[in-house]
């Protein structure tokens, strides 16, 4: 399962083209020298490799993996790509995910797992490291789209990494039609930030796969406006006073994005980033036990007007979420929180709730009750108000939404002409929807 491999993925052009992404060497700031440390005591190098060819230089990135991502593999309908924390060890993190699909719930014969490793410059001194390797020069460079070390010729950002990698596994497999990108801790301050930046969704919607962000335990999160939590309460958003001047440059806001996520993010503007978000498909994943203040918490002022732990930054930005979108956000994004679980990779994805976010088996849906998804021209059955399988009618929708839920409608028209007698809310999601004529 681990033998040596190298996969040949042509990104320099689908880069440009695509995203928009212009891959230069530009070098990261001195100051972030003074960051988390970037222990590589726990650091297993793998010896399988996705090649990418960059401006003619041809570089590596380190990845775990139960199928090779340059094949095909018509069996498998859903792909799982976990995101290591800040220890940079993938190899634990494949290992509970594989266990998590081929113990507990069975799914691992029809499901790709990948779990890509984005090395830093102290890890360049490990036995098993190559001269072609990818790494980051400072740990936190690549939880927040950073380019690469500019001690290659060329570098790239690490969310065009994850976007190459959707892209190869769309590509490469007819059958697919779930891809679900995890990250927990420094993984899922990752997935959160990528949630915001990445414009893969639109590739992999012309492929029909559904993308999902699982976002689990991070130490901070990045909020697309100004407004933070007041004090003493978790649903409550105003401006923070003035004593953290800072607050919300990039990581932790949107402020300045363009200068850590370099050539990744330029050309789009907040507004823009804003959109993105709304329109993808995250859990926030917590445990109800990440309460304790430890060393790997992020201690700096942007992070302390967060919260004072991760279940408490959590909590509070998933109600940001529905503070600065609204309720109707609740159709696409949610919290789950997990009885019991610590700041615990393991036991997080392990969980029922845990089976459920990653592989959709067991545990209640995700998705919020008070959203109903309609598609009038969804043929069925089954049809559970889902997404995936929404109602093929209004008229069924309204019988089941609760009072002030919402229901969406995926565009088009229907002559139905239906009596709404409650409070609900009516949404058309992508494209116009006509009711009654």
């Amino acid at each position: 399962m681990r033998m040596t491999m190298r996969e040949y993925v042509i990104v320099g052009i689908f880069a440009l083209i695509f995203f928009g992404s212009s891959l230069l060497t530009l070098s990261t700031p001195i100051a972030q020298l003074l960051t988390s440390p970037a222990q590589n005591d726990t650091v297993n190098i793998s010896t399988n490799v996705i090649t990418f060819y960059l401006s003619g230089d041809t570089l590596t990135l380190p990845y775990y993996r139960n199928k090779r991502l340059m094949d095909s593999h018509p069996e498998c309908g859903r792909a799982v790509v976990m995101v290591h924390g800040t220890s940079r060890n993938a190899d634990h993190y494949y290992e509970d995910v594989l266990l998590a699909s081929a113990n507990d719930v069975g799914a691992e014969p029809t499901t790709i797992l990948i779990a890509p490793q984005f090395l830093c410059r102290l890890d360049t001194s490990l036995a098993k490291y190559q001269d072609d390797m990818l790494f980051w020069t400072y740990n936190n460079d690549w939880k927040r789209g950073d380019h690469s070390s500019a001690a290659h010729p060329d570098s790239i950002s690490s969310f065009a990494v994850m976007d190459t990698i959707l892209y190869r596994l769309a590509v490469r497999n007819p059958n697919l039609d779930t891809i679900v990108v995890a990250g927990h801790s420094a993984g899922g301050q990752y997935v959160n930030r990528y949630s915001v930046g990445s414009k893969i969704h639109d590739f992999l919607d012309t492929y029909d796969i559904h993308l999902r962000h699982v976002v689990a335990n991070p130490s901070s999160y990045v909020y697309v406006d100004s407004f933070r939590a007041e004090a003493g309460t978790v649903d409550s958003f105003v401006i923070p006073p003035d004593t953290c001047v800072d607050y919300n440059e990039y990581k932790y806001g949107l402020d300045d994005f363009g200068r850590y996520s370099q050539a990744y993010m330029w050309g789009q503007t907040k507004s823009e980033l804003r959109e993105q978000l709304s329109e993808k498909w995250v859990v926030y994943f917590l445990g109800q036990a990440d309460s304790l203040y430890e060393d790997s918490l992020d201690d700096s002022c942007s992070a302390w007007l967060q919260g004072r732990h991760r279940l408490n930054r959590g909590e509070i930005y998933y109600n940001h979420i529905l503070f600065h979108y609204g309720s109707w956000i609740h159709c696409k994004q949610t919290k789950i929180i997990v009885p019991g679980v610590d700041h615990d990779g393991e036991d997080m994805y392990r969980s029922s709730e845990g089976h459920f976010v990653l592989f959709d088996v067991g545990h209640a849906t995700p998705w919020d009750c008070h959203c109903m998804w309609v598609d009038f021209s969804y043929l069925g059955p089954p049809f559970d108000g889902s997404f995936q399988q929404p109602y093929d009618s209004l008229a069924t929708a309204l019988l089941i939404v609760p009072e002030a839920g919402t229901i969406m409608m995926k565009g088009g028209s229907t002559l139905e002409t239906p009596i709404i007698d409650q409070s609900v809310f009516l949404r058309s999601w992508q494209s116009r929807a006509s009711v009654g004529r």
